[in-house]
């Protein structure tokens, strides 16, 4: 199965997106808020992922992305309607708690986790049907309808990284970036536990990075953007980021040096 990580791009790539969605600042416009979503033009495999129950329903979100590089997002958002639907309707007992996980080993610790409820699985395809049309809306600036869809895939997606690397990304941008942070953060928790949300692991790292510069921790921030490059090598965005910091410091340094030592305390206290 392919995961559908990039929508944004796909998107962006059709002129669909409002406003600017890249980072085009130069030295003297960069400001320490930087905070954008993570576009990926190319798809990746779900390690690990094993079909489940309503994984004929998967099929649509393929046939959603190739719309969606079409240009024609109403054919792709009805797509992802009907696989959504598709799923709902094998949700039959409300006895149950259903989740939509990638395989029986996920399964096997939601049970142990939650050990009173009564667990049914559901394929993959179903938090995919929900993130890919999150990602659509996010990319439009299209929020509100983006969030209520990410709430409705928390619902039944214990162990999706990417719905609270989206949720993170949304947030940052309603300037909520103490819980933007704390979204990254369980992003990253989700992915290093878990096999099929690893390749979410750079992207919450880097979400992490660009919360802690808005918040002013710049040594945080360095911190997991050097480890995220641990993961990603190269990556473009990393390393960007690290030089912007450096920048940063250097330019508080300088700010720093005119100053009396008494002025100097006093910004301690």
């Amino acid at each position: 199965m392919l995961r559908y990580a990039g929508i944004a791009a796909a998107v962006l790539a059709c002129g669909l997106l409002v406003g600017e969605e890249k980072k085009e600042e130069t030295k003297e416009e960069k400001k320490p808020a930087p905070s954008k979503s993570e576009t990926v033009d190319t798809f990746h495999e779900v390690a690990g992922l094993e079909l489940g129950p309503g994984s004929e329903h998967r099929k649509l979100a393929g046939q959603a992305y190739d719309a969606i590089k079409k240009g024609d997002l109403r054919t792709a958002g009805e797509l992802l309607d009907k696989a959504v639907d598709g799923f709902k309707a094998l949700c039959t007992d409300p006895k149950k708690t259903y989740i939509s996980v990638a395989s029986q080993k996920e399964v096997d610790a939601y049970k142990k986790e939650h050990p009173d409820q009564d667990v049914a699985w559901l394929d993959w395809g179903y938090l995919e049907a929900l993130q890919l049309s999150a990602f659509i809306a996010s990319a439009q600036k299209r929020f509100k309808p983006a969030l209520l869809y990410l709430e409705e895939e928390e619902k039944i997606a214990p162990y999706a990284a990417a719905l609270h690397n989206e949720r993170g990304y949304i947030l940052n941008q309603l300037g909520k970036t103490k819980e933007a942070l704390a979204e990254y953060e369980k992003a990253r928790a989700i992915a290093e536990r878990f096999e099929a949300s690893r390749s979410d692991l750079p992207i919450a790292l880097r979400g992490i990075g660009f919360s802690k510069i808005d918040l002013g921790d710049l040594d945080g921030a360095q911190k997991v953007f050097e480890e995220s490059l641990k993961i990603d090598p190269g990556n473009t965005t990393a390393i960007s980021e690290l030089k912007f910091i450096e920048e940063m410091k250097a330019a508080k340094g300088k700010k720093g040096e005119g100053k009396t030592a008494k002025e100097k305390e006093e910004e301690k206290t």
